[in-house]
């Protein structure tokens, strides 16, 4: 096992073992706030932030975009506008084959399915061997389309205003991390600003395998929120 995921594993053990342990008592009280407390009342706009709800997902290869499972093949750029508030930040791990396995944490300490994260990365090792890379930085990232996107057909495959999703890959990281440092270098919130952005893609490869990631370049600030 390399070092950097035994370490990665112990880590994850210690961040567990500093979380308070789950209440196993069976018998539930229900909770009374103390007198004075403040009472906090959650409202839609709360809820819906960093929510992933959207009509669809993009997906990327080597050759284009698609945005469902049915629609044809996008190779020219499109604008869209990222509300960064709505852009839920994780580390993930990959492993495993048909299908893959991802697992995801914002703590290091266990999963948002549930499992230590210890747990986590030594399963990813021991199934994907040599290959398990380690965990990885990622981001649910929804935009809202600017424009009707075409595919090479000229066919219509999604509309103006339709909020699509997409799941950073293990290599996308680095392009959205560059759509941040540019909108930071720009004045622009990189928590919780409105930017309009033109997506793209590029072909990839190594010395076994070709793929594609998404581009993102920063095209401005948004004046008016968008819906």
């Amino acid at each position: 096992m390399p070092d950097a995921i035994a370490e990665a594993i112990a880590a994850a053990k210690a961040q567990a073992s500093a979380t308070p342990p789950a209440q196993t008592e069976t018998n539930v009280v229900a909770y009374k706030p103390p007198v004075g407390a403040p009472v906090t009342v959650l409202k839609a706009g709360d809820m819906m932030a960093g929510s992933f709800s959207v009509d669809a997902f993009m997906k990327v290869s080597e050759d284009g975009m698609k945005i469902g499972d049915k629609a044809g093949l996008i190779t020219d750029p499109f604008q869209a506008v990222i509300d960064l508030n709505d852009v839920f930040y994780y580390f993930a791990v990959k492993y495993g084959n048909n299908p893959a396995v991802y697992e995801k944490t914002t703590n290091r300490a266990s999963s948002l399915s549930g499992k230590p994260w210890g747990d986590v990365l030594r399963t990813a090792s021991q199934v994907d061997g040599p290959k398990f890379k380690g965990e990885y930085r990622s981001a649910d990232v929804p935009v809202v389309l600017l424009q009707d996107v075409r595919d090479i057909k000229g066919t219509v495959v999604a509309e103006t205003g339709m909020r699509i999703g997409k799941s950073l890959s293990t290599t996308e990281w680095r392009e959205f991390e560059q759509l941040l440092r540019s909108a930071a270098k720009s004045g622009i919130n990189a928590d919780n600003g409105q930017i309009t952005v033109e997506i793209g893609f590029k072909a990839r490869k190594n010395a076994s395998n070709t793929w594609g990631v998404l581009t993102f370049t920063l095209v401005g600030e948004v004046a008016e929120a968008v819906a």
